[in-house]
């Protein structure tokens, strides 16, 4: 066997170690978009952590700045199944969410369906800086996509709050506004939401407050008579108190309707 066999045979085994050893070898031999294409099958399915799968996303990153041609849509399917199967759920480091980032900026305005609904996973769960959610609110009439990612950010954000104020205000989005609602109200509804009762309910489901005070809310806005919704969001949210008033509401008017009959 000569010299250059036996550096094929260490090659081919040390590729092999990249399933045990992925830290020690993912720069050898994922280097390249065409590397990240031909290790699918291996990418998609080990539980990497964040540094192999910011790696990856850098290499895209870097070939989508430097124009190169490549499967883009192939790649970034195999980014998004890295990211479901991670080893943590700890959250990304700077680096990572910028790039991750820098990625769904290139795709969700121009790119193919497929491409967008990708890119849109990558920061579905991402807490952003500043800069990141004011460039989603400034293009938040060119994609559907980015208007879901600031309805459901997942965390408390004044920015996120003051553009859902501004777009129930203005009269946008009618068909999400509980969604849009759930933004603006935080431990009360504010005098300025005017709207019917079962909207009220939505909104303060979709909320970022605790279950506990959703159901203080709830409680506070029911409206005795058209108690469907209510009904419908205290179940999802396994809130018993709600059919508990309803049901002492009733049985108290029944109380009195009895007591008027006996008097008459």
């Amino acid at each position: 066997m000569d010299h250059h066999e036996l550096e094929q045979r260490v090659g081919e085994l040390e590729r092999l170690q990249l399933q045990y050893s992925p830290k020690k070898y993912m720069k050898k031999f994922v280097a390249t978009t065409t590397d990240i294409y031909n290790e699918r099958r291996f990418l998609n399915t080990v539980a990497l952590e964040h540094k192999s799968i910011e790696h990856v996303a850098g290499i895209l990153v870097e070939e989508l700045a430097a124009n190169k041609k490549f499967r883009r849509v192939e790649c970034l399917k195999i980014l998004k199944r890295m990211l479901k199967n991670r080893s943590s759920e700890e959250p990304f480091g700077k680096g990572l969410t910028r790039q991750l980032f820098a990625l769904y900026q290139q795709f969700v305005l121009t790119g193919s369906e497929e491409a967008q609904g990708a890119v849109s996973f990558f920061i579905q769960e991402l807490p952003l800086e500043e800069e990141q959610l004011q460039w989603l609110i400034d293009h938040d009439e060119e994609s559907e996509h980015i208007v879901t990612r600031l309805l459901h950010y997942p965390e408390r954000n004044g920015q996120v709050s003051d553009w859902a104020r501004e777009v129930y205000l203005s009269g946008k989005l009618p068909d999400r506004l509980p969604e849009v609602l759930g933004l603006v109200i935080e431990e009360e509804v504010p005098d300025y939401v005017q709207v019917d009762n079962a909207t009220l309910m939505w909104a303060i489901y979709h909320t970022r407050c605790s279950k506990g005070q959703k159901r203080k809310l709830i409680l506070k806005h029911l409206d005795y008579e058209h108690y469907a919704a209510a009904v419908e969001v205290a179940r999802k949210l396994n809130v018993e108190e709600v059919s508990k008033e309803l049901a002492r509401y009733y049985k108290d008017l029944l109380v009195k309707e009895t007591d008027v009959v006996e008097v008459s």
